[in-house]
């Protein structure tokens, strides 16, 4: 049984190329099942990618392929089912990741995908393998949808694997680890480094509005042994040195993250990590920001959205705003970079919400930040209470993302989004003493690279992005 698993394109690119984790993640599964024929292949980071996968179809013939794509990918998902059953038309082509997951019935109604997995893959996805192996049907699979003649079918759902101790390493040696160092990773200070990204904990017990349920509304976490254990084998197998942790909320248990800090700084590797998914500022204290730097961490992000106390009560995030301005200042004293991930065109915010998260990230010790434009997409608690001009509708793929700067969710007019967008980057930005700071942080031995975050600076400001 051959299995070829792809990461599917942005057809609008954001800036920055990670290592597809989830595949390496379900390669690994597989082949600790049996199935020692699996290929990972990440389009992304492949010149004439559309050429070279035609290239390896008619190589490989593999039995099965799986397509991961997030909402963006979508188009470039579409594109490659549909290369894939013009090659090889018996090919059973499943469709997984973020967009399969919250909207199933798109992804089942498509001629050239067989079924669509939702949430976690590597259960699912095993069990479809084995029957397709077997020659039997998939119908019964939980997990999944598919077409039945006319009609869509989506399964029950599937129970998330509560123990991630018990999954295997991942299939880091899928990969061509080097060629990421020519791309952006989420952490500026990483660039051009042999990094790579791990994730050590699955799900968000938050409700956030504006956000998507993938890995269901339970956290769990790998024990510190088990992170340890991974960064190792990064270390001494693969010669990884920088570390890029993306996990949605990798504090959301505070004292087993403390744990997770110890841990690390107890095994004696000499690592830079980068914890750039996104931590939830009002569970950090002094202790675990004390722990940081023993533990090699350089660089965190802090993901606020807004500024106005009314629109976090809004969007039900509920942070306290002046005990994390209190740990950013504090963690900057520590010296350690950190970054804010900022939104505004939230449904019902105002000019003077907007304002204040101006005046909350202007006024911060950070020394970046990041302020995205909200989109409503159907399915999130945000998207699906809107009326239908304003909410993001997925059967449209991401040509939603088109002008991505300049749409939001939002009931005001988009030139004051627009505007609003630019004066926050202005007056973060256009700061004599944080770009000091910000220049001063990166490191002396990568001059390239404040150029680089420069020039993306000046860009935001004078195309108003």
């Amino acid at each position: 049984m051959k299995i070829l698993l792809i990461q599917a394109r942005f057809t609008v690119h954001f800036g920055y190329i990670t290592p597809p984790l989830g595949l390496i993640s379900l390669s690994a599964f597989l082949k600790r099942a049996g199935f020692s024929d699996v290929e990972v292949m990440h389009p992304e980071i492949l010149g004439g990618w559309r050429e070279r996968l035609e290239e390896r179809l008619r190589e490989f013939k593999p039995d099965v392929v799986g397509i991961s794509a997030m909402t963006a990918q979508a188009r470039s998902m579409r594109d490659i089912a549909a290369l894939v059953k013009r090659i090889a038309p018996e090919t059973l082509v499943l469709a997984g990741g973020p967009y399969a997951t919250h909207y199933p019935e798109n992804c089942a109604a498509d001629p050239a995908i067989d079924a669509a997995v939702m949430h976690e893959g590597e259960l699912t996805l095993l069990e479809l393998i084995q029957l397709r192996e077997g020659g039997l049907p998939f119908y019964g699979v939980k997990g999944i949808a598919f077409r039945s003649g006319k009609e869509i079918v989506r399964n029950p759902p599937r129970e998330f694997i509560e123990d991630l101790d018990s999954l295997p390493l991942p299939d880091w040696a899928a990969l061509d680890l080097e060629a990421y160092q020519n791309f952006m990773p989420c952490s500026i200070l990483a660039y051009k480094q042999r990094y790579m990204s791990v994730m050590n904990s699955r799900g968000c017990p938050y409700r956030c509005t504006f956000c998507h349920n993938v890995m269901g509304k339970k956290f769990r976490a790998q024990s510190p042994e088990r992170v340890v254990e991974e960064l190792s084998a990064l270390h001494s197998k693969h010669g990884v040195t920088h570390i890029e942790v993306i996990d949605d909320i990798a504090n959301c248990d505070p004292e087993r993250f403390k744990a997770v800090l110890r841990a690390i700084a107890a095994s004696g590797l000499k690592l830079k990590i980068y914890l750039a998914g996104g931590l939830r500022g009002d569970l950090l204290d002094e202790e675990t920001i004390d722990l940081m730097p023993e533990a090699g961490v350089v660089d965190l992000t802090v993901a606020v959205e807004s500024g106005s106390p009314r629109v976090q009560e809004l969007i039900k995030k509920n942070l306290d705003l002046d005990r994390i301005k209190r740990m950013i200042a504090y963690a900057a004293r520590k010296g350690l970079y950190v970054q804010g991930l900022f939104m505004i065109g939230f449904p019902g915010e105002t000019m003077r919400d907007m304002w204040k998260t101006l005046c909350f990230a202007a006024g911060s010790k950070l020394h970046s930040m990041m302020i995205a434009t909200c989109f409503g997409f159907r399915g999130t608690e945000l998207g699906d209470g809107l009326d239908r001009k304003l909410a993001m509708n997925p059967e449209n793929d991401v040509s939603v993302y088109e002008g991505y700067s300049f749409t939001s969710c939002s009931h005001l007019p988009p030139w004051k989004i627009k505007l609003m967008k630019f004066l926050i980057n202005l007056f973060f930005y256009y700061n004599p003493f944080r770009l000091w700071r910000l220049i001063k942080a990166l490191p002396n031995r990568n001059l390239a690279l404040a150029g680089v975050f420069l020039r993306k600076i000046v860009q935001k400001t004078i195309t108003f992005k």
